[in-house]
């Protein structure tokens, strides 16, 4: 479940931002709870209660009392974490904006294009979050490591462990099957190109199942059954539409 705040002080376009975000994150299978704010004073006072911290914020800019920015400020100050993104009419302030490090800036302007700028944007939070969450690895030699799914770029499998090479050039080496491990990271953007190898496809470079490889940012590469290639392309592709 993801936690988002929209603040407008605009009533009629915090609801068509809301409405928009929802139907975003719903098509990408991704359940949310919005709480929509007209009133920068009342969002900021949601922020600051430890209950309602959201891990998302869309945030008007120009508004009285206290500002978007006013927000983000406080949002950086006691909300480490949480994903802000600037939607405003006034592209002027986008350089401006740059200084409360958001994740996008969206402009209101034009409006037949807000739903499509939202789209994009909520795919990219997705993908960031499915990316950033902590999974547990019981390596033999030194026990329980916890590493983000995107600190992963590869599983490999032989006689019954799985060895994870990893982003710093570790490898953590786990007693597992490659199925138990296809069905915990296929949710984390992992497909299986080959009988022992699973892919983050985070970090997929080039993919060509002609050719029998897939090429990973780390220059790494793994090898593409013929078995599999089919289906892990079609898998690539739709991951690379969606993201």
């Amino acid at each position: 479940m993801i936690k988002i705040f929209t603040c407008d002080d605009d009533g009629a376009f915090a609801d068509l931002l809301t409405e928009n975000v929802c139907g975003a994150f719903t098509a990408l299978g991704a359940e949310t709870d919005v709480q929509t704010f007209t009133s920068s004073v009342d969002c900021l006072r949601a922020v600051r209660s430890e209950k309602n911290a959201p891990d998302v914020v869309f945030l008007d800019i120009d508004m009285p009392s206290v500002s978007g920015f006013d927000v983000a400020a406080e949002i950086n100050r006691a909300r480490r974490g949480t994903v802000i993104v600037f939607v405003s009419a006034k592209q002027e302030l986008v350089f401006q904006s740059l200084d409360y490090h958001p994740f996008s800036f969206i402009r209101k302007n034009p409006a037949e294009a807000l739903g499509a700028d939202l789209t994009k944007v909520c795919r990219s939070i997705l993908r960031d979050f499915m990316q950033a969450t902590v999974v547990e690895i019981r390596d033999v030699y030194s026990g329980t490591v916890a590493v983000t799914a995107e600190d992963i770029l590869f599983i490999g499998s032989e006689d019954h462990y799985l060895s994870y090479k990893l982003r710093d050039k570790r490898t953590l080496k786990e007693r597992c099957n490659i199925r138990t491990a296809e069905e915990r990271f296929k949710k984390f953007g992992f497909i299986r190109p080959h009988s022992r190898y699973l892919v983050n496809m985070a970090h997929i470079t080039f993919f060509n199942p002609g050719i029998g490889r897939i090429v990973l940012d780390s220059k790494d590469s793994v090898p593409v059954s013929r078995s599999l290639k089919a289906e892990a392309h079609g898998e690539y592709l739709k991951y690379k539409r969606v993201f």
